[in-house]
């Protein structure tokens, strides 16, 4: 049987199944699923499968030696012989070797003590006894024996017989055995161990090691002794403290010897020149408390004080008292000596009951200066918490400002105080551009606002724009824009022309009752430039779809439609009625009408001068009298037919009969189309054209749907080649919401549903056909070709087959099953 590849269930964005589909290259299932967790190639020969080092997935791999030593048979008490066989790892194989091999690596080693490693021995542990062994060689010979320490002992007690005796561990040197000679220079004697020097002159004082001797560890008292050279002859005497303090009591310090002065002991007053040290004060002569000194350590100065080096304060905190502070230095620097900062900086100022502390500070999380209120103290630290205060200056300068409000009131209020008559206050936005141009923007105001998105959006802007900027005729415009369907629309501009409105705006009235009625002014889309010039009067105007009475009207060359009613109707210029006058008396020149209209046409006729034919007109009763000469026409024939025939598309009518005219009889049948014939029309466009047959589009020629604007389109086209021709019929009703569109195959398209819902613990009650491959066209899996599942195998890995596929089971169910194929 040959190899099948297994398959999967194809899920779409939303986990829905849409089909079945090979396992690819590198696909695989994981472990947690029964598979491998990986994807696997074969191995080499002779590896097998096992866990990878990540112990996430199987692989395959060399078989590793794994001996298991505790639970081997106890050989301990065996004799290793050279034939026996040991296992090692010869550069990573593992192989076996007999005793007779590792015995020559560690030198031959056969029992002989000779090779013993000394070095690599653990040491005793403890003091060498009479009965402890060593390893002799016995009269240098080679041969190597045992020996009890107590051999050692005897041995060197031998050896030192007579100058040293031992008893007992205990060693004796004889009596003149060590002389002075004997006695190395650098050797340290005991002090118990010499005599009393009694001999004056033996013990220079130079050998005293005072830096050696132990410091007494106390103050000095009057009975402490001292060593003193009386009187400078060399007779060393002891001497009594108390005599140096006697001594010193009035001694008198030079200049030079002042200045090695570390201490004065204890004084109930020291003045040096005019300075005074008096109990817990110095001063000078003039002012003895200057310096006051409390039994903390505090130190108050009652005087000013002044430093001209550096003055460096260590603690955590500096107290300033004065009334006023001034400092010289130009800048003050605050947190001074940080390499990074998070604590917000500036200057606290203590209000008292009056309310929070005032605070001007750098705020370092928002990364900005503050003026506001505060509760914290010059010895808070960190993010201070405040609250934005009034700030007023005469001028505030800056590249840019924010107003923040969490409220509706006003942000920001511009008054001025001026009971003049000039203008002001003013909002100035100027651009102070090096290099202004023609048509330059100069700012605007911007109206912004949120859209559900959470975005910012502007709705609104009125910008300015230099119209032209040469020196005495400069012009400007205001532009207003305005959201229109998500886009900023440019809705109205005014300069110095007048007020323009966009495509499509209005002006409207409310009118004088603010209602659901308004009264709109607009204009139909022009052909060209238009101007609608108002009167220079006060009144009404007057529509034209409207009924009004006009009073001391001019009408210059008025065209009226429908019925024209008027008392009286004095018209100076012509008159042009396309329709009907309707008038009880109409006189033209004090000459009613009708006697106009028949002195009209006879004057027209008798001045006729065709020949053969006279008209007389009697004025008397308005009549014409017609005499007819004799006729040079061919007057043969009847009024039904023509006396010569003429073509008509080719075909001859002389008025007897009825013509038929046929394409081939039309000079120009490509300008006409025929209803019977067969031709070609060129860029025509049919209005609610019915076809009864079909509609061909030849050579892959589209069908075109545009959309409203007549510039997009979506077409159908026909592929490259068709095998055989297929008709697809259009489901008789719309489906429901949700449903997809599917053929039966054989062209009648209907409405179906997208199963969402999946198997739960399905079960594939059959397994493929023997016969082989997938047979993914099948609507069902029964049959003699297939055969039903041995839930009880189990693959490679010992996981039941009704697991893995379950596993797979996909998503979704259309009332039908699916083949996946062979199962061996």
């Amino acid at each position: 049987m040959s190899a099948k590849t297994p398959i999967r269930t194809v899920f779409d964005g939303s986990n829905n199944a849409t089909g079945l589909a090979e396992f690819q290259s590198g696909e695989f299932v994981a472990l947690t699923h029964g598979g491998t967790g990986a994807s696997l190639s074969i191995g080499s020969a002779g590896q097998v499968l096992k866990v990878n080092s990540g112990a996430s997935a199987l692989e395959f791999g060399n078989v590793e030696a794994v001996l298991n030593i505790d639970g081997m048979t106890d050989g301990t008490s065996i004799t290793v012989v050279d034939g026996d066989l040991l296992a090692i790892s010869d550069g990573g194989t593992e192989k076996r070797i007999t005793a007779s091999q590792l015995k020559s690596y560690i030198g031959g080693y056969d029992g002989d003590i000779t090779t013993i490693n000394i070095d690599g021995g653990s040491d005793i542990g403890a003091a060498l006894a009479d009965a402890d062994l060593l390893i002799v060689d016995d009269g240098a010979g080679g041969t190597n024996r045992k020996t009890a320490m107590s051999r050692v002992a005897t041995y060197i007690q031998a050896g030192i017989s007579g100058d040293i005796t031992i008893s007992s561990g205990t060693a004796a040197i004889g009596s003149g055995v060590i002389v002075n000679a004997d006695v190395n220079a650098s050797a340290a004697i005991a002090d118990s161990k010499l005599a009393t020097i009694s001999t004056a002159g033996k013990v220079d004082i130079g050998a005293l090691d005072i830096d050696g001797a132990s410091e007494m560890g106390a103050a000095l008292v009057d009975a402490d002794l001292f060593i003193v050279d009386d009187g400078a002859g060399g007779t060393e005497k002891s001497m009594l403290a108390s005599r140096i303090k006697t001594y010193v009591a009035d001694i008198t310090l030079t200049t030079a010897a002042q200045t090695n002065i570390t201490s004065l002991g204890t004084l109930s007053t020291l003045t040096v020149d005019n300075i005074i040290i008096n109990g817990a004060n110095i001063g000078h002569t003039s002012d003895a408390d200057a310096i006051a000194i409390d039994s903390s350590g505090n130190v108050t100065l009652s005087q000013n004080l002044i430093i001209t080096g550096d003055f460096t304060v260590n603690g955590s905190t500096t107290t300033v008292n004065s009334t006023n502070t001034t400092i010289d230095d130009n800048l003050l620097e605050l947190n001074s000596g940080a390499s990074s900062n998070a604590n917000d900086s500036g200057i606290i100022i203590e209000r008292g009951s009056t309310g929070d502390n005032a605070v001007v500070m750098w705020d370092e999380s928002a990364d900005q200066f503050v003026v506001g209120t505060t509760t914290a103290t010059a010895s808070s630290t960190g993010n201070i918490s405040h609250t934005k205060a009034d700030f007023q200056a005469a001028q505030i300068t800056g590249s840019s400002g924010v107003f923040t409000s969490t409220g509706v009131s006003n942000v920001m209020t511009v008054s001025g105080t001026d009971d003049g008559a000039g203008e002001g206050p003013d909002i100035v936005i100027k651009r102070n551009s090096a290099s202004p141009a023609d048509e330059d923007v100069l700012g605007a105001l911007v109206f912004k606002g949120e859209n559900s998105a959470d975005e910012a959006v502007t709705y609104s802007k009125i910008r300015s724009r230099a119209l032209d900027v040469t020196d005495g005729t400069e012009d400007g415009k205001l532009e207003l824009f305005t959201m229109k369907a998500g886009s900023s629309t440019l809705a109205a501009t005014l300069d110095s022309t007048g007020l323009f409105l966009n495509t499509g705006l209005t002006l409207t009235f409310e009118g004088g009752t603010a209602n659901a009625h308004e009264t709109t002014l607009t204009v139909e889309d022009p052909d060209g430039d238009r101007t609608i010039t108002l009167p220079n009067a006060t009144g009404t105007v007057v529509l034209k779809d409207t009924t009004d009475t006009l009073t001391n009207k001019t009408l210059t060359a008025p065209t009226m439609t429908g019925t024209a009613v008027a008392a009286d109707l004095d018209i100076s210029g012509d008159v042009d009625v396309d329709g009907t006058l309707e008038t009880d008396a109409l006189t033209i020149g004090g000459t009613t009408l009708a006697e106009v209209i028949s002195d009209t046409v006879g004057a027209m006729v008798s001045s006729n001068t065709e020949s053969g034919i006279t008209v007389s007109y009697d004025d008397s009763d308005n009549t014409l009298d017609f005499t007819v000469g004799t006729l040079n026409q061919n007057t043969t024939g009847s009024a039904a037919t023509l006396t010569t025939a003429r073509n008509i598309a080719g075909q001859a009518f002389d008025g007897s009969a009825a013509i038929t005219i046929a394409s081939t009889d039309l000079s120009n049948t490509s300008a006409i189309a025929l209803l019977t014939s067969t031709q070609t029309m060129t860029n025509k466009t049919l209005t609610s054209p019915q076809i009864n047959t079909q509609v061909d589009f030849l050579a892959r020629a589209e069908a075109r749907f545009q959309d409203a604007s007549g510039g997009q389109y979506v077409a159908l086209e026909a592929p490259a080649t068709v095998s055989s021709s297929v008709t697809f019929t259009l489901p008789a009703a719309d489906g429901s919401s949700g449903q997809v569109i599917k053929t039966d195959g054989s062209g009648a398209l209907s409405f179906t549903g997208v199963a969402q819902a999946g198997f739960s613990s399905s079960t594939l009650t059959t397994a493929p056909g023997a016969s082989g491959d997938f047979d993914l066209t099948k609507t069902d899996n029964e049959g003699s070709s297939e055969s039903p599942f041995d839930t009880t195998s189990t693959d490679t890995f010992g996981v039941a087959i009704g697991s893995v596929f379950d596993l797979m089971e996909p998503t979704g169910n259309d009332g039908t099953t699916t083949d996946f194929g062979a199962f061996s």
